[in-house]
C-alpha cells in the first residue's frame, strides 16, 4: 500500500469518526467541534487527492466558518445540549442511514482493486467551470449566506436589546426554567 493510499484511508476514518461524532454528542458545543474536525479531514482528503486549492477552500468555509457560525447560535439561543434524544430520531437515523451507508459500499467497494488515477485541476479551471456552467449554484449559495449572516444579525441585536431592558429596568432576567422552555419551542417549531 503507497504512503498516499495509507494517508488517504487514515484521514478518511478522522472523517467518519468526526461525522459519526457530530451526531451522536448530546453536547451541541461538542457535536459542532466534532463537525469541524470532520470538515478538516476531508480538506485533508482533498489534499491527499492532489487537489490543494480545493483543499484550503474547504478548511476555510467548511472546517472554519460553518462551525463557528453554529456556535455563535447556540450561544446566542442559549441551548447547549440537543433535544433530539430517545427512540423516534434514533429509527430515523436507523432508515436513513441504513440503506445511504449500502449504496455508498455498493459504489466504493468495486472500485477498491482498479488503478487509481488523479488529474490535477489548476484553480483558473475550477473558476471558470464555476462561474460558467455552475452559476446558478454560486449565485444562491451566495445569497444563502448572506441571508444566514442577515440573520445572525437580527438574532444578536434582539439578544443585546433584551440585556439592555434587563439592565435599565424595564423587563426581567428569564429564569432558567423559562430559558429551557423556550429552548425547547424553538426546537421544535424549527422541526415543523
Amino acid at each position: 500500500m503507497e504512503v498516499s493510499q495509507t494517508a488517504f484511508w487514515a484521514v478518511s476514518a478522522v472523517a467518519i469518526v468526526g461525522a459519526v461524532l457530530a451526531v451522536t454528542l448530546s453536547n451541541i458545543v461538542r457535536a459542532a467541534l466534532a463537525l469541524a474536525l470532520s470538515f478538516v479531514a476531508v480538506a485533508g482528503i482533498f489534499v491527499v487527492l492532489a487537489s490543494p486549492f480545493l483543499g484550503v477552500v474547504q478548511l476555510i468555509i467548511s472546517a472554519g466558518a460553518i462551525p463557528i457560525v453554529t456556535i455563535f447560535i447556540i450561544m446566542m439561543t442559549h441551548s447547549r445540549l440537543s433535544l433530539l434524544r430517545g427512540a423516534l430520531p434514533a429509527l430515523a437515523a436507523a432508515v436513513v442511514g441504513i440503506p445511504l451507508v449500502a449504496v455508498l459500499l455498493s459504489q466504493v467497494l468495486p472500485r477498491l482493486g482498479g488503478p487509481a488515477t488523479v488529474a490535477y485541476i489548476d484553480t483558473r479551471t475550477i473558476g471558470a467551470v464555476l462561474l460558467t456552467e455552475h452559476l446558478i449554484a454560486f449565485l444562491a449559495m451566495a445569497v444563502i449566506l448572506d441571508v444566514a449572516l442577515v440573520g445572525a444579525i437580527v438574532l444578536a441585536r434582539e439578544e443585546v436589546r433584551r440585556r439592555a431592558e434587563v439592565r435599565s429596568g424595564v423587563a426581567r432576567a428569564p429564569t432558567r426554567a423559562e430559558r429551557e422552555e423556550l429552548a425547547r419551542s424553538r426546537n421544535s417549531e424549527g422541526a415543523h
